[in-house]
């Protein structure tokens, strides 16, 4: 009969499965790298960003105490503020977010007019402010003294080291943002699989002689754990929406905080 034909092609649904498997590995392993890779460069920014603040209260805040006047305090006041808004700056260019208002609560008014209308992504703004003041700050001590500071030399190296760092993770975090794995093979992995489910139900009525009962249990646990896959990478290939980023955020921004804390109560 028509069934029993039709159940003939249950060998066939058994060997298009394995390439449907692999296609299902092969994009769940994807998403979960780009979800890897999303968390690890996270990680660095968060490293650069404690670092970064450790050493402009090491290595600038000393500068009034030499030479006298608040310009340096100033100066790494404005870098730490800088410092606390990156992370929530990059959140909001992730989830394309509007993060106005706080650039302008923590920001001095012509500060954030100026990250604010600039033509550049926030995050690549904030990295080049903070190289400004850096430099600024160097330079004018520089002309104050008479020869230059090896100290200070090798600070500032550190320093760039750490704003490369702050680079290179916005610009891995925007790649992975804006490439997304290709929607063709994201199409024709779930019309294949699709197509597969419809037709195991007449490969299994022609194949076995089992319970309809028994029947729509096994299509709907197959079905189940095929489509939770293809699910699960497609859920996954969106790192940072994923990712809690607001909790992260709030943790870099308390141990900015702690940079300067750590610094000001040194014992002498």
């Amino acid at each position: 009969n028509l069934l029993g034909r039709l159940g003939g092609g249950s060998g066939a649904l058994g060997i298009s499965l394995a390439p449907i498997l692999l296609l299902l590995t092969l994009k769940t392993n994807r998403s979960m790298d780009r979800l890897l890779e999303a968390r690890k460069t996270w990680g660095l920014m968060t490293r650069a960003l404690r670092s970064l603040m450790g050493l402009c209260c090491t290595y600038l805040l000393p500068l009034d105490e030499t030479n006298g006047g608040s310009s340096a305090t100033d100066c790494t006041l404005l870098i730490g503020r800088y410092l606390s808004i990156f992370p929530w700056v990059l959140k909001g260019t992730l989830r394309a977010e509007d993060d106005e208002e706080l650039i302008r609560r923590v920001l001095p008014p012509n500060e954030a007019e100026w990250v604010l209308n600039s033509p550049a992504k926030r995050p690549s703004a904030i990295v080049v402010r903070i190289r400004n003041l850096i430099a600024q700050q160097l330079k004018e001590q520089e002309q104050k003294s008479s020869q230059p500071s090896t100290v200070l030399t090798i600070g500032h190296l550190q320093m760039e080291e750490r704003l490369c760092d702050l680079e290179t993770s916005f610009g891995r975090c925007y790649r992975i943002y804006t490439s997304p794995i290709p929607p063709t093979y994201t199409r024709h992995t779930s019309r294949v699989l699709f197509l597969h489910l419809l037709l195991l139900p007449l490969g299994l009525v022609g194949a076995t002689s089992v319970s309809p009962l028994l029947l729509i249990l096994t299509c709907a646990l197959t079905s189940y754990v095929l489509v939770g896959i293809d699910e699960i990478g497609l859920e996954v290939e969106h790192a940072f929406p994923m990712m809690p980023l607001q909790p992260l955020a709030k943790r870099i921004q308390g141990e900015i905080l702690n940079q300067v804390i750590l610094v000001k109560t040194l014992p002498s």
